[in-house]
């Protein structure tokens, strides 16, 4: 029997720590999309109040929906190639699942450039 509870999406929480490395940041649009064992997320823009994100050394926090996602396998995210310094260093982003907190929160390894053209990455959670 299926629960109210299961059409709620679970709500996650992305930590985006940019680089701190000579022109990491950018000012792109930045997207993400969540892959789990059965199913992913749409690619959702990462959008803040904040007057700047992704910014050399710094961490920027969002959330994102998804529904019955599973266990997460990867991430991927990129940028549209807009804007005056669009090529990113992306050093790694953190996921939480919020309305799971059995979840582990895990560690999606990047630290490589996101090039201007539009670039993406897709990263694999970090075994411990």
């Amino acid at each position: 029997m299926f629960q109210l509870s299961d059409l709620e999406p679970d709500v996650y929480e992305l930590r985006v720590h940019t680089s701190d490395v000579r022109g990491a940041s950018t000012d792109a649009s930045v997207w993400v999309a969540l892959v789990g064992e059965r199913s992913r997320t749409r690619r959702v823009e990462l959008s803040s109040d904040a007057e700047a994100c992704f910014v050399r050394a710094g961490t920027d926090v969002f959330e994102v929906e998804g529904r019955d996602l599973g266990d997460l396998s990867a991430l991927v995210i990129g940028h549209d190639g807009r804007g005056f310094a669009p090529a990113w260093h992306l050093a790694s982003v953190e996921v939480r699942c919020k309305t799971r907190p059995e979840m582990a929160t895990l560690h999606f390894p990047c630290h490589d450039w996101i090039r201007k053209e539009g670039g993406t990455a897709k990263s694999s959670p970090a075994r411990e």
